[in-house]
Order: C-alpha cells, then sequence, then structure tokens
C-alpha cells in the first residue's frame, strides 16, 4: 500500500495551473485571473475556489510579476504622468478615459486605477477658454439695449 502525501503535497497548486496563472496575469488582474481559473474548472490547492486573495499568494510565492508590472514593461503609463505628458490634472485624465479620448487598462481589482496607453498621433488637448465681459442683463437672458 503506498504511503500517503505529506499535507504539504496535498496543499500544493498543480504546476501547470501556476502557469497558467502566469499567462492570464498578462492581461488579467488577479481577481479576472482568479474568475477565470474557476469557470475553467481550476482548483487551488488550499481552497475550493480561486479568489483574488490565493492568486496574489500564489504570484508572490512563485516569483510571478502581477498585471501592473506586466502593463507597464508594456510601457503603459500612470495616471501622474499621463497628465504630465498632456500638461493636465489627473482629474482631466480621468474624465478624458471615461469619455473615450484616451485609453486605459485597469491597473489592479481596484476601482478607478487605470493604467494609460502611450499617446500617438493627435492627442487631446484642453479648451482655453476665453471670458468675454457681459453686463448683468446678458447674463440674465436680456439685451443690454
Amino acid at each position: 500500500m503506498p504511503r500517503p502525501l505529506p499535507a504539504n503535497q496535498l496543499r500544493k497548486t498543480d504546476p501547470a495551473v501556476i502557469q497558467e496563472l502566469d499567462g492570464l496575469l498578462d492581461e488579467h488582474t488577479d481577481g479576472e485571473a482568479a474568475r477565470i481559473l474557476n469557470e475553467r474548472g481550476r482548483r487551488p490547492g488550499v481552497a475550493d475556489a480561486f479568489d483574488r486573495h490565493i492568486v496574489c499568494h500564489l504570484r508572490r510565492d512563485h516569483g510571478l510579476a502581477d498585471h501592473s508590472t506586466r502593463l507597464r514593461k508594456q510601457g503603459l503609463l500612470t495616471v501622474g504622468e499621463t497628465a504630465s505628458l498632456l500638461a493636465v490634472t489627473t482629474n482631466t485624465v480621468k474624465l478624458w478615459r471615461l469619455a473615450g479620448l484616451l485609453e486605459g487598462r485597469p491597473r489592479n481589482d481596484r476601482p478607478g486605477e487605470y493604467l494609460y496607453e502611450p499617446l500617438k498621433g493627435d492627442v487631446p488637448m484642453k479648451w482655453k477658454t476665453v471670458r468675454r465681459a457681459t453686463t448683468s442683463l446678458e447674463c440674465a437672458g436680456r439685451s443690454a439695449v
């Protein structure tokens, strides 16, 4: 009769799953990778299903770079770097992403945290507003004449 495996071997995640996780992290955050692994029927060695915390621990234990680091290596920019290049505030960068003027990719599972594609070709510019003198009657919708 064969000896049972030691507890640490029973709780170890299959190396094929670790390799699959490594590939998923190129395009997905920890939470997204966990969801995909669960949908594919993969299981971690320590629980019934993957979650972002388990993925994070596996990443660290196996020396895998996180999604944000991988995107930075591809040349994506932080919100601050993008704002500096465009000479606008970080809030303007976020608004322009929401309006579709800039392309951003989620950097992690926190809502609203994005990395931005490098700027190419025509870039958005902030409008320079010119104020004109108005009379109080014009502001009220009446003619000054």
